[in-house]
């Protein structure tokens, strides 16, 4: 999941988007996706400290592009399965924030 995290950060595609929205869905250890976030950040090098608004204000401008998202991902998604792509990428904006618990950054604190 911290892959998918870096993936959408980078690329903001609509893959990344779908993927992750479905993974936060899951039971997951939130103490070792913090811990696998904190290493991919450091080997990408993106800012631990902006990564989380800067991933919000992404996605926040992706949905304002949703059509195009959509536009791009549809034909590799069921057509019974295909979201409202500015309805899905809220939900996942309302999603990351409701995981990171109100935290400024998705990194552990040190």
């Amino acid at each position: 999941m911290a892959r998918k995290f870096i993936a959408l950060y980078n690329r903001m595609e609509g893959k990344d988007i779908y993927d992750l929205f479905y993974c936060l869905d899951t039971d997951f250890d939130e103490e070792n996706l913090l811990k696998a976030l904190k290493l991919m950040l450091d080997f990408y090098k993106v800012n631990q400290a902006s990564f989380l608004k800067e991933l919000l204000q992404r996605l926040n401008s992706a949905g304002k592009n949703s059509y195009y998202i959509g536009n791009s991902t549809n034909h590799f998604i069921p057509r019974g399965m295909r979201p409202n792509w500015k309805v899905f990428i809220d939900t996942l904006i309302f999603k990351i924030e409701g995981a990171s618990g109100g935290r400024k950054s998705i990194t552990p604190e040190e």
